[in-house]
């Protein structure tokens, strides 16, 4: 993994006893700002970050806290980390010369008070400024443990990391549904006002349909680029409203400077991604094989990167947001007029041509035909990974209709803890191993995961397929159970997926051959996994395939239009 971060640690106070007055708070506070005139919003000017969090936290009970500041610097903060530390040695003998400011207290005895009368957060007492100070000393230039984390630290070392790994309701009655207060060419908006609760909260989501943006993999990671670039950009500006309480973000559905910073954080983020535990990146195949078309591998991605520039990013906005449909979520303690006029500030703003409906994207996944029996393989890029993943997936039918996703849950609800108790508990197969439905946009699916040190294809071999039958009782979920998963079945649809590590844990050969040994004298219910066809042209593949029709709404839309209700 490649992890960039500048970690001072300091002997701080034991703040055990300091509810009441909370100085770490106070302090973290300050460090941590990152709005405009800050410590961070200088260094960031520089290029020579991109991340802060600073605060305290206890060593173990009667003794002094540690107080850390971390800094997600980029390459060329490395560089200059001398002078980032000396910057903060800086604004800290400055906030420990300056005397403690009570307005500042109150501002953030403000926020837990609201948060502790809906949310149970603790709250600020009373302003110590003795304390404040008292803790404040304690942060020395001269007296801190440094930690600077970089892949590729120079120097000439003959010790590498050993790499552990370590894999750490309510019922209430129908509410009212949401309205449609506006529905045109240009945007729809949906309102729910909070009748339940009555808290002091909202949410307002901004969802901008586009063709654009999975058009092809150059287009997907502009906008991601993009969206990015925005997120940065906002950091500032609305630092001192998340401090309020603020919470925003900008996700997928112009600053020369930042452009370089916010490519390399992605280009680390997708290299990273890859480096993962295979279980992790298990998910992203299976929906990679299982969508029509339009859906890209993060290796797609991260080769596109290299060519984007600050000049195409800037095109690309403007075509992304020239031609949109914008749909909007208003929901909480907000009226009418609130959510109307959220959905024109949209508008006037991006000033947008109307998406025509034929264009909206189409959700659709791949229909999967009866006796279907294909295996995907894929060799890990960690070399010192040694943890192979299984996923093997059975299409159960289609994600509307209710009956399917009713039997699925329930055959869930059934095999859940046997196919623990079999894989991880009695057999040992791996220290991740479950069962879950699966679901894709139109398609939904059972699957069972394993993430083992066994090769893949001894995982996947038929005998792990018999589930506990004789623990179904209802005859509808055996009829289920026999159809879809049942290995004699020619209804069945099996999909397996395996990720292959490519480093080996010593002995790992020796306790495969005494599994295998234990699962021959089971009864062996088909040879699904040696007649399997490997996929070795996804395109090829899945032009092979129909698509579902796609995702349709359940009612129509003019049966949420507003009425003069009030809620």
């Amino acid at each position: 993994m490649d992890s960039r971060e500048l970690v001072p640690y300091f002997p701080f106070v034991d703040g055990e006893f300091m509810f009441a007055t909370q100085p770490n708070r106070y302090i973290s506070h300050l460090i941590g700002q990152e709005g405009p005139g800050s410590t961070m919003s200088y260094i960031k000017s520089k290029g020579w970050a991109n991340g802060l969090s600073a605060g305290a936290y206890p060593a173990c009970l009667g003794t002094p806290g540690i107080f850390d500041v971390q800094v997600r610097w980029t390459e060329e903060g490395f560089k200059n980390y001398p002078k980032i530390v000396k910057i903060y040695s800086h604004y800290i003998n400055l906030l420990r010369e300056s005397p403690s400011q009570e307005w500042i207290f109150h501002e953030q005895k403000g926020m837990p008070e609201v948060e502790i009368k809906f949310n149970g957060h603790s709250r600020l007492r009373e302003f110590a400024p003795d304390e404040i100070e008292k803790a404040l000393a304690t942060i020395r230039p001269d007296n801190f443990r440094m930690v600077i984390m970089l892949r590729n630290y120079p120097g000439n070392w003959d010790q590498k990391e050993n790499k552990l790994e370590v894999e750490k309701k309510e019922v209430a009655g129908p509410a009212l549904n949401p309205r449609v207060l506006r529905n045109d060419s240009i945007a729809r908006t949906w309102w729910k006002k909070d009748d339940t609760f009555r808290v002091t909260r909202a949410n307002v989501i901004v969802s901008m349909k586009t063709p654009l943006i999975y058009a092809s993999a150059e287009n997907n990671v502009k906008a991601r680029l993009f969206s990015d670039l925005v997120r940065d950009a906002l950091e500032e500006y609305s630092y001192d409203a998340e401090l309020a309480g603020l919470q925003y973000n900008v996700c997928l559905d112009s600053r020369g400077l930042f452009l370089d910073i916010v490519r390399e954080r992605l280009i680390r983020g997708y290299s990273n991604w890859q480096l993962q535990s295979s279980y992790h990146q298990v998910g992203d195949y299976t929906d990679w094989l299982n969508v029509r078309e339009r859906d890209f591998l993060v290796e797609e991605l991260a080769a596109e990167l290299p060519n984007v520039t600050l000049e195409v990013v800037r095109l690309f906005r403007k075509q992304m947001l020239g031609q949109v449909f914008i749909e909007v979520h208003v929901h909480g303690n907000l009226y009418k007029e609130d959510a109307l006029k959220a959905t024109n500030m949209v508008e006037s703003i991006l000033k947008p041509r109307g998406l025509p409906k034929a264009q909206w994207p189409i959700l659709r996944s791949l229909v999967l035909t009866n006796g279907f029996n294909y295996v995907f393989r894929k060799t890990l890029k960690d070399p010192i990974n040694v943890n192979h993943c299984v996923e093997t997936w059975f299409y159960v039918g289609s994600r509307e209709d209710r009956d399917i996703r009713t039997k699925t849950l329930l055959l869930d609800q059934m095999l859940h803890e046997p196919a623990f108790d079999q894989l991880r508990t009695k057999k040992q197969l791996g220290y991740i191993a479950f069962s879950s439905p699966r679901a894709f946009s139109t398609t939904y699916g059972f699957r069972f995961l394993i993430r083992s040190e066994m090769t893949p294809e001894f995982l996947d071999s038929p005998h792990r397929d018999a589930a506990q039958i004789k623990l179904l009782t209802r005859p509808e979920v055996i009829e289920f159970f026999h159809q879809r998963l049942n290995p004699a079945s020619s209804h069945r649809v099996r999909f397996p997926i395996h990720l292959q590590a490519q480093g080996k844990v010593e002995g790992v050969d020796k306790r495969q051959e005494e599994a295998q040994k234990k699962a021959d004298e089971e009864p062996s219910p088909g040879d699904a996994v040696k007649t399997a066809e490997e996929i070795t042209d996804v395109r090829l593949y899945k032009a092979g395939l129909a698509a579902s029709s796609g995702a349709r709404p359940v009612k129509d839309i003019n049966e949420y239009g507003c009425t003069d209700v009030k809620l």
